[in-house]
């Protein structure tokens, strides 16, 4: 039985800082994404983390790209994987959370980076974009690794994994969603204007969704606020929800007042909205 996600969950999930605080005690996060073609993906998602609260958060990329991430980001780290691989690995190996695949394109490097990140950590692992659609051609990764993967489909990427035609998946969304989960053990997170969240066992939904989210690179945005809370050791789960409800819950605010959201504006309005409810 599903549960239907309100204000006050996400009140209940997300803790309130204390005095004796410092940036380690809200988690290291490891991005990987980019490519030439798409720089801005990964650049939207290390902004969402940095701005629901991680301490700590570095974007890996490729060298050829590098100059240009860079310049994009202040507060994010950015680091080359080529001429900082100690480092990288290092991170690999230490991180509190990793996500992978914003704008990092279908090819072997991106399933080649997620199987290596998959045998060198211990934490959760967020994949999406890209990194979901290379798994939807090597659906055996999901029997020999023991992270907990959050996978984070639209329904186009969900039917790629599931090998099912995206109106089946329409008319019986929440018990697919969740037999998928249970038999791939992983948390999936199945966007739509109703979002299904679901480890196979404990399932939630999310239907504050509005059309004016209907933008490019909102995806990438929910993924960085799901690894931030995950880096913030809230429990996987309710970091997920918590994740895909506030992001839902400030467009749909920002959304009285303007015709189409961007990522970027939900961005901005995170701390804001977090702050406001957990303080009320």
């Amino acid at each position: 039985m599903s549960k239907i996600l309100s204000l006050q969950d996400i009140k209940n999930y997300i803790p309130i800082r204390k005095d004796e605080s410092h940036k380690g005690n809200y988690g290291k996060i490891l991005i990987l994404g980019g490519s030439r073609r798409f720089t801005g993906a990964p650049c939207i998602c290390a902004s969402a983390c940095m701005r629901s609260g991680s301490g700590l958060v570095t974007l890996a990329v490729e060298n050829n790209i590098f100059p240009i991430i860079s310049q994009k980001l202040n507060e994010v780290m950015v680091l080359d994987i080529e001429n900082y691989k100690d480092d990288f690995e290092t991170l690999v190996k230490t991180a509190d959370c990793i996500a992978i695949g914003c704008g990092m394109e279908k090819r072997k490097y991106t399933l080649d980076k997620l199987i290596y990140c998959l045998n060198n950590s211990s934490c959760p692992i967020v994949v999406d974009a890209d990194g979901i659609n290379v798994l939807s051609e090597n659906m055996d990764i999901f029997e020999n690794y023991k992270n907990k993967i959050i996978l984070t489909p639209h329904e186009g990427e969900f039917s790629r994994l599931s090998k099912l035609d995206i109106n089946r998946i329409q008319k019986n969304k929440e018990k697919i969603a969740t037999d998928f989960a249970k038999k791939y053990n992983v948390i999936l997170v199945l966007k739509g204007k109703e979002t299904v969240i679901t480890d196979g066992n404990i399932t939630y939904i999310s239907n504050i969704g509005v059309p004016a989210m209907a933008t490019g690179g909102m995806g990438d945005c929910l993924t960085g606020m799901i690894t931030s809370f995950i880096g913030q050791k809230i429990s996987v789960l309710n970091a997920v929800s918590s994740a895909v409800y506030l992001h839902s819950y400030i467009a749909r605010n920002l959304s009285k007042n303007m015709y189409s959201v961007l990522a970027s504006d939900i961005i901005q309005n995170i701390p804001y909205t977090i702050n406001n409810i957990i303080y009320s």
